[in-house]
């Protein structure tokens, strides 16, 4: 399944056609960028392709959570996806986005398939998460470096999904306490 997931990747980034009523080569847009917080970890780095327009952004990463920080040293594997909801922009070439990350985290309490020692049906299997989020770009006109089109910084607003199931399951846990706000900086090619 991760050999079949990684060829497409790898296919569906390099690919220069677009589905439209006819086919049109495009040169194909590119984007890498570093991001703070959130739930791929402390530090994590993405890279990835545009498509319609550039309004849908594919991708993958890998984040770093140290264990000084969180009590177990993490690693993240994930597939990034968002999607602009207009071209046009918001306050001062802002853009609003959503998406949602795949991610499987590596450490030693984290598993695909629960070893032996655990009553079966008793926990589920906990290394793979989905974690949709809300977020706002905005462009760093001051700053653009030689080798990228442009650069922009990004807000995001996520949430996993074993934490928004607890806020559903337990109204004492209210929405803010399973969010958290994470920030990072992006590039085009």
């Amino acid at each position: 399944m991760k050999t079949t997931v990684s060829i497409l990747m790898i296919l569906l980034c390099l690919s220069p056609l677009e589905a439209h009523d006819t086919i049109k080569v495009r040169k194909q847009s590119y984007y890498a960028g570093v991001h703070f917080a959130g739930n791929t970890g402390l530090f994590s780095v993405h890279a990835g392709c545009k498509f319609f327009n550039k309004r849908l952004l594919v991708g993958a990463g890998y984040g770093y959570l140290p264990e000084s920080v969180n009590g177990a040293e993490v690693h993240s594997i994930l597939i990034k996806t968002s999607y602009s909801f207009s071209k046009g922009m918001v306050y001062k070439r802002a853009k609003w986005y959503a998406g949602f990350n795949t991610i499987y985290g590596i450490t030693d309490n984290t598993f695909l398939k629960l070893p032996s020692r655990y009553p079966d049906k008793y926990y589920a299997p906990n290394a793979i998460h989905f974690s949709p989020y809300l977020g706002l770009s905005m462009p760093l006109s001051f700053y653009k470096p030689m080798w990228a089109k442009k650069a922009n910084f990004n807000i995001e607003l996520g949430t996993l999904d074993s934490y928004l199931w607890y806020h559903i399951l337990n109204s004492k846990i209210g929405f803010w306490d399973v969010c958290n706000l994470s920030y990072g900086i992006y590039y085009d090619f």
